[in-house]
């Protein structure tokens, strides 16, 4: 009956989910905020605060872009969190204003570590998830099962 409001509700149910999905698959606890990066020109990144837990900051806008850009850059910071933010020295970076700050880039071999990671997560979202859902929420229910519910392949 009004599908701008559900339209609007159903992007916000997926940001939810990715809130709620990212410490199961970064392996550990993690934040997920909805704001553009402090970083100039970032899709993402990954911090860690001041007490030790890693942020993840995504740009609202990326949903804009379609789900997999989307997906891509979340499982791409989400990686970055299972695979090194033992290595991130801490920041208040994350609350930082918006595009404020021209943060040094990650190690090559970082981010081809976390492109790595996020392909084989996509690949594997991409091929369990259940067909019945959208394809964002089904990549990312998949991803949780093979955390949760033991590994397959």
């Amino acid at each position: 009956m009004y599908p701008e409001i559900e339209a609007k509700f159903q992007r916000l149910e997926l940001w939810l989910l990715m809130q709620l999905a990212a410490p199961y698959i970064a392996g550990k606890p993690c934040i997920l905020k909805r704001r553009d990066p402090a970083s100039i020109d970032a899709a993402g990144l990954t911090t860690v605060n001041m007490q030790g837990v890693p942020i993840v900051t995504l740009r609202p806008s990326l949903q804009d872009e379609g789900d997999q850009v989307l997906l891509k850059t979340y499982l791409h910071e989400l990686a970055h969190v299972r695979l090194h933010s033992g290595m991130i020295r801490r920041t208040v970076t994350d609350t930082e204003p918006p595009n404020s700050k021209d943060t040094p880039p990650s190690p090559k071999v970082f981010e081809d570590e976390a492109n790595d990671q996020a392909n084989q997560w996509l690949g594997y979202g991409e091929k369990h998830r259940d067909m019945n859902e959208p394809y964002a929420q089904g990549v990312i229910y998949a991803l949780v099962d093979y955390y949760t519910k033991g590994k397959t392949e």
